[in-house]
């Protein structure tokens, strides 16, 4: 079951690039935090569930990733102690979970664009649909081409999607009011309490620390790589989500303005136009990103769970023999992580 090392071609930046959008991905719509608790409640569960949540979660799948560095991941480590019903359980409601949302990051992204260009004036009543479909097959094209396109691709949309948070963060520390982070005003008038909400994207905002395990078996010196992906991982989910709400929470107080696209209204306030276009253009990256880290779990799951079991047939399927082209294609993983039809087929889906 383990990965031959022909089979490992990711190190520590490749696994940094996809996992990035995995357990951060930006601040991107991370406002609505703010809809459901003022900052002094809000600060202290985020630091919190950071240290009760996140770091067992990261701990314990580098563990694992480490002793056992399956393809797919989870989806073997659960096989294997819990047997093949559960194992078939878990792989599909983890497919369900993230096909899901793999299915909201493009129209989030149409959003985003939607608060500058009007889609459908410029591409009519249908320009949402399109905006979407156009992300989804790009991201698609972009895996079709190979693992090393891929990680190069995911690089550039972590680095894209990062720095104009970064430049919001530095840009902000003069006018951080630490008066303002310890309001805990829940008051209707105030923006109210709103714990189903806070509890929710609490657990979203650090559940993808056990997505991180999904490409172990494609990750070279799984020890080293896990170590140093983990290490810095954690601290930079934790500084994205805290510093720009604490510096949003100071410039502007009241919560009841907080939707998405204000880390945008806030940054052209307090740099100008230049950064706030900064900020949708980053935000498109870190959709783009999202999307893609999402899909690579689904075709790692459903790969992880499907091939063993085809592996086990007694007469292999004709493909393999060479009989169709286009169907080797399909179900021949050649430098793209998995069989191009996990691809596809989730594509579609989407």
């Amino acid at each position: 079951m383990e990965g031959e090392d022909t089979h490992r071609h990711l190190g520590v930046l490749g696994l940094l690039a996809i996992a990035f959008f995995w357990v951060c991905g930006g601040v991107y719509g991370n406002e609505l935090l703010l809809e459901a608790a003022p900052p002094g409640i809000l600060f202290p569960v985020l630091i919190g569930a950071a240290l009760l949540y996140a770091c067992p979660a990261a701990v314990m799948i580098g563990e694992l990733a480490t002793g056992f560095p399956y393809d797919g991941g989870i989806i073997q480590w659960v096989e294997e102690t819990c047997g093949r019903r559960v194992s078939a359980q878990n792989t599909y409601w983890t497919w369900v979970g993230f096909i899901t949302a793999s299915a909201v990051y493009p129209g989030l992204m149409a959003e985003y664009i939607d608060l500058y260009i009007d889609l459908e004036k410029h591409l009519g009543t249908s320009g949402v649909n399109w905006c979407c479909v156009i992300q989804v097959w790009i991201v698609t094209v972009v895996k079709l081409a190979g693992t090393d396109v891929f990680v190069n691709w995911s690089t550039a949309m972590s680095v894209v999607a990062v720095l104009p948070s970064v430049i919001f963060m530095t840009y902000g520390c003069k006018e951080a009011d630490p008066h303002a982070w310890v309001n805990v005003d829940t008051s209707p008038d105030a923006g109210g309490m709103n714990q189903s909400l806070l509890i929710s994207w609490i657990i979203w905002l650090y559940s993808g620390f056990f997505d991180i395990g999904t490409l172990a078996g494609e990750v070279k010196d799984p020890a080293r790589s896990y170590k140093i992906a983990l290490i810095i991982l954690v601290p930079v989910t934790v500084l994205f989500a805290l510093w720009p709400l604490a510096i949003s929470v100071s410039m502007d107080p009241d919560r009841n303005n907080y939707d998405n696209g204000y880390f945008e209204t806030l940054a052209t306030r307090l740099a100008g136009k230049w950064l706030g276009y900064g900020y949708l253009i980053g935000a498109i990256a870190s959709f783009f990103g999202l999307l893609a880290s999402s899909l690579v779990v689904c075709e790692r799951t459903l790969s992880a769970f499907i091939n063993p079991r085809l592996e086990e047939t007694d007469e292999p399927p004709k493909p393999y023999n060479g009989s169709s082209r286009v169907l080797r294609y399909l179900l021949i993983e050649n430098g793209t992580g998995v069989a191009p039809v996990y691809i596809i087929a989730n594509a579609l889906v989407v």
